[in-house]
């Protein structure tokens, strides 16, 4: 009897440094997203499951056409000293479209190069995007903007110079000039390292085509909070309004958890993980700094 006893009290022992063990290690290899609810939602991401949902909506409706050249959404690094080798380049925050292209219009299903840049709006005068990884001075001091259309015929007199300042960092550009509905067009966008050596410049380039709002978009607006109209663009395929909406929110909001976790998502989807850490700040010219 005193054996049986003894065997039991062995086997209870056991069976608790086991649990111990076990809830020791839960413990242990847990508190960095217990401490961080962002890294805690990393791997469920609303925004970033959203993208991929509705990742089809980012190609263009159909447009004739023949040939196109290609996008770009990061820019080779620049030459010569103004524009030297950089950690991360200059990269334009718009989707890529790099398979399933039979799913593409003739016009950009045509193209041979690996990426076509591609997003829709709904604005008469879109907002885009860009990180500048470089800091402004007296000898670089300004960025290029050109619009052409679908037929590759300018649709800008000339290209429009963006006043750069607050640098290294992420800047917005409203386009100043109205773009007509469903018209597809192929933008460029470039930091002037050499004003006379285009071929120095570091620079992005895509397309953007304006569509009407349907039905199901001005529902879903009215209906949501005007905090989180971003998410009605990106259910939508709405990829330069959406991004606009979130980012005014976060650069005004950055302590907000909500707004913080959607902008890494949308960085995550972009596969521009490596901006996360640039800080969003009001500054003049409506540029957006890093610090």
């Amino acid at each position: 009897m005193k054996w049986i006893n003894q065997s039991r009290w062995k086997n209870f022992l056991s069976l608790l440094l086991i649990s111990t063990a076990l809830l020791f290690f839960s413990l242990i290899l847990q508190p960095t997203a217990l401490a961080n609810p962002l890294i805690a939602q990393s791997n469920s991401n609303p925004i970033t499951q959203v993208l991929r949902r509705v990742q089809a909506l980012f190609s263009p409706s159909s447009v004739q056409g023949q040939g196109a050249p290609a996008g770009r959404t990061k820019g080779g690094a620049g030459r010569g000293r103004l524009c030297p080798a950089t950690q991360f380049p200059v990269s334009a925050l718009v989707p890529s479209l790099q398979s399933d292209r039979e799913s593409l219009p003739d016009r950009l299903a045509q193209v041979t190069a690996p990426e076509i840049v591609f997003g829709k709006t709904v604005e008469l005068n879109p907002t885009f995007w860009f990180y500048i990884p470089y800091e402004v001075g007296e000898s670089l001091k300004t960025a290029s903007f050109m619009l052409l259309d679908d037929q590759e015929h300018p649709v800008l007199p000339e290209p429009i110079l963006i006043p750069l300042a607050n640098t290294p960092g992420i800047i917005e550009f409203q386009l100043p000039h109205s773009l007509k509905l469903n018209q597809l067009c192929n933008w460029y966008f470039s930091v002037l390292c050499d004003p006379f050596k285009p071929s120095r410049n570091a620079g992005v380039r895509g397309w953007v085509q304006r569509i009407e709002p349907d039905a199901e978009l001005i529902t879903a607006l009215q209906r949501v909070d005007l905090k989180y109209q971003y998410l009605a663009y990106a259910e939508q395929g709405i990829w330069f309004d959406m991004v606009t909406h979130l980012a005014k929110l976060y650069y005004g909001n950055q302590e907000d958890l909500v707004y913080r976790r959607d902008w890494i998502g949308v960085l995550d989807f972009l596969g521009l993980s490596e901006l996360r850490q640039v800080k969003m700040k009001i500054a003049v010219n409506k540029l957006v700094e890093a610090k």
